[in-house]
């Protein structure tokens, strides 16, 4: 309604001086001319005050010489003093509503600035009805609506109060936060000097029991003569991703580097060369927990816009895939940088000057669903985005903190940053940012004989799902990590050769489970002479009170045929049951299940006369039968070797 009250008062001025001339350059008296001239060398010379002055003289002596009036917002609009830069336009426009095409722009940008949306966007509006020629100014204009539309729609109270981290600031710049899985270490960038050159350094520190951070200290192990750039590290602390640029060996501009953790030392850093890295730029890279998954920033063609978000795959060869563009729904025309992928394996993070937004860079987050697409992305608000550029985000594992780095003031949020250094904050999540609930299984694989660690194959699978498996080996030490998305029932299998499987269940639909960091896993050697030794089959179901196998066994009872086959095994399959019902029932209950467990061997090739079943019943209870997990642990299905 404003606008509209605007442009009525405007038409009915403009309608009594439509008999005036309207004075251009060339039509006003060489004293005020003179005086224009001069106003406009002062600024060029940046001396504003003393520009605004001799223009508002102009505007005195000639109140038809509209140039002066436009010239005079222009300061206004540099000084930030937008109310007056509004109303120098304005007066343009009545002297002249067609005078240039920027006018309408102008008045919009200042409008925005006023946070009087409805305004900007006619003028924008206008702008654009005015068929500009510029196509890079037409893209920008249409975000600048995009983002009045939002700004007028948008939280701009969401809970922000961001503590500086003192123990790792200083009057250099730090920037680029890593947290580790656990929570206590703590790894960034600081500008540093290198032989009296400047350079970029891994710093790292460590939480002490009182849960406070201690000073950090140089990451000599990671650390090169070179600049180290933006870092990623796998959940489990082994990988590291880094970027360096302007490499003599180098595929491009910058490239995306990796080094591993092995036997306690980082390996040097090795190109991950094509296809990951371009003759372009890559760099800000984000690997996912297990390691499966890199999310990088890349000018390569094929893009939407000048950055965008590219993903790739680690292989079974353990090769990364050709990069796949993220997609519309993530890139824009613009520029989309600084991903960061939760630990969850669904929640991204990134800054974008392309969606809707309050200018310049501002963070999103979008969301993976089942079907494989990332959501629309989400602003997160104000006053955690603003008017300025945001940097890069980062959410710790349990996903109630984020870090960032900035160089912005958040005592005065509008206060002017391009001479302060970056630092380190850190600040709550609110709830509606969060990522999804996750846990992380760490643990060790031991020979149930010797207890020594040893080196296996680790595979964890949702099984529910046929595309879902994620095998990795041990370290030397026999350790593992994995992290575990919510909503999701996985089967964990070790394997090793010459030892028998062993598996575990974590069914995240139905349990509320903890992270957990002392898992330990025993394989027990192969072995053709006969045991009562039992391998719990933890991955096999069957329907309620029924012998019908639930489809999620399938896994598991493969690998078990598989095991059986390549060792050249006889086998005793044996069921078991809880206290519920007769003992006669559950004694049947438990045959008929441990005989459709061999029907389903024999299925898949193994010979029927190397196996046997045995039904046992509620006669070998391995928990508490009053409670219903213990129960669930007595109903079970197991197997012994025989000669």
């Amino acid at each position: 309604m404003r606008l509209l009250l605007t442009i009525t008062i405007l038409h009915f001025i403009a309608g009594s001086l439509q008999a005036q001339d309207f004075h251009k350059k060339s039509e006003v008296s060489s004293s005020v001319l003179k005086k224009y001239e001069k106003a406009q060398d002062l600024s060029q010379a940046t001396k504003y005050a003393d520009a605004l002055d001799l223009f508002a003289t102009c505007q005195k002596k000639d109140p038809l010489f509209y140039d002066a009036f436009y010239r005079a917002g222009i300061i206004y609009a540099m000084l930030g003093d937008f109310e007056q830069a509004e109303e120098q336009f304005l007066n343009c426009m009545l002297l002249a509503t067609d005078y240039r095409k920027d006018l309408r722009l102008n008045l919009g940008k200042v409008k925005l600035e006023q946070e009087k949306y409805e305004d900007a966007i006619q003028y924008f509006e206008a702008y654009l009805d005015s068929k500009p020629r510029n196509e890079n100014q037409v893209a920008i204009v249409k975000k600048m609506i995009g983002d009045a539309k939002f700004m007028s729609s948008v939280n701009k109270d969401i809970p922000f109060d961001p503590k500086p981290l003192e123990q790792f600031n200083t009057n250099r710049d730090e920037y680029f936060p890593t947290i580790n899985i656990e929570g206590d270490e703590f790894v960034f960038t600081r500008r540093v000097f290198f032989e009296d050159k400047p350079n970029e350094d891994f710093f790292r520190a460590k939480l002490n029991e009182q849960g406070e951070w201690l000073a950090p200290i140089a990451y000599t192990e990671m650390n090169t003569p070179l600049s180290e750039g933006a870092r990623s590290l796998s959940a489990d602390g082994k990988t590291a991703i880094v970027t360096y640029c302007n490499q003599r060996v180098g595929v491009g501009r910058c490239d995306l580097y990796k080094s591993e953790l092995v036997n306690g030392r980082w390996t040097n850093y090795k190109n991950l060369d094509r296809p990951v890295n371009s003759p372009y730029w890559e760099s800000q890279p984000s690997i996912s927990a297990n390691g499966e998954f890199l999310i990088f920033s890349s000018d390569r063609p094929g893009g939407y816009g000048g950055i965008d978000l590219w993903m790739s795959s680690l292989q079974s060869d353990n090769t990364w895939a050709d990069p796949v563009n993220m997609g519309p729904n993530i890139n824009t025309a613009m520029d989309d940088r600084s991903p960061f992928l939760h630990s969850d394996g669904r929640t991204l993070y990134f800054s974008s000057n392309g969606h809707p937004g309050f200018g310049g860079f501002d963070f999103f987050i979008s969301r993976l669903d089942d079907a494989g697409n990332w959501s629309k992305p989400e602003n997160f608000g104000s006053p955690l985005n603003t008017d300025k550029d945001q940097g890069m985000l980062i959410v710790n594992f349990q996903g109630d903190k984020a870090y960032l780095a900035s160089n912005r003031s958040f005592v005065d949020p509008t206060e002017s940053s391009k001479d302060s250094n970056y630092d380190l904050y850190e600040f709550d999540l609110y709830e509606g940012a969060r990522p999804q609930k996750a846990v992380f299984v760490r643990g060790i694989v031991r020979d149930a004989v010797t207890l020594e660690p040893i080196i296996a194959s680790i595979e964890l699978a949702d099984i529910r799902r046929s595309d879902s498996e994620i095998v990795k080996v041990t370290d030397r030490d026999g350790q593992f990590l994995y992290v575990l998305e919510d909503k999701r029932e996985y089967g964990l299998f070790a394997q090793a050769d010459g030892y028998l499987m062993n598996s575990l269940n974590f069914n995240l639909l139905d349990d509320q489970l903890e992270s957990s960091k002392g898992l330990q896993i025993f394989l027990t050697p192969v072995s053709k002479e006969p045991t009562e030794d039992q391998t719990i089959l933890e991955n096999v179901f069957f329907e309620s009170g029924s012998a019908k196998l639930k489809d999620k066994s399938f896994l598991e009872l493969d690998k078990l045929a598989a095991l059986i086959l390549d060792n050249n095994l006889s086998i005793r399959v044996i069921g078991h049951t809880d206290d519920v019902g007769t003992a006669d029932d559950n004694l049947k209950l438990s045959e008929s299940r441990a005989e459709a467990v061999v029907n389903y061997l024999v299925e898949q090739g193994v010979e029927s006369s190397s196996l046997q079943f045995e039904g046992r019943g509620e006669n070998e209870p391995i928990a508490d039968n009053t409670t219903e997990a213990g129960r669930k642990r007595n109903r079970r299905t197991s197997f012994m070797v025989l000669d």
